[in-house]
């Protein structure tokens, strides 16, 4: 039971992906910085977050945007200002932090 929940969260989270990217937003939110998600420990250790931040021209509110967990320090790899974010037309609290530029982890 277990086994079979995590993979339905997780073919879930790469439909959402494919969805966002195909008929989201696509926009650009300042890198703000990387934060240490210290509600998770897994084996003793946090996963990362990359936080950036993007006023809506519209209604200039301003949003926050979260990765997804990352299990590596992605600090020494932050070397744009920007990153692109997917986020739902209707929605802006669906969104995905595109973190493609990052290295893949070794397994």
């Amino acid at each position: 039971a277990i086994g079979c929940s995590v993979f339905s969260f997780m073919a879930l989270k790469d439909r959402k992906v494919k969805f966002l990217k195909k008929n989201g937003v696509s926009i650009v939110a300042k890198f703000q910085s990387v934060e240490v998600n210290s509600s998770l420990r897994v084996n003793g250790r946090s996963p990362y977050h990359i936080l950036a931040q993007w006023r809506n021209p519209v209604t200039s509110e301003l949003h926050i945007f979260k990765s997804e967990n990352l299990w590596f320090d992605p600090s020494d790899y932050m070397n744009q200002d920007e990153i692109t974010v997917f986020v739902d037309k209707e929605n802006p609290k669906k969104f995905y932090v595109d973190v493609s530029f990052l290295p893949k982890l070794a397994s």
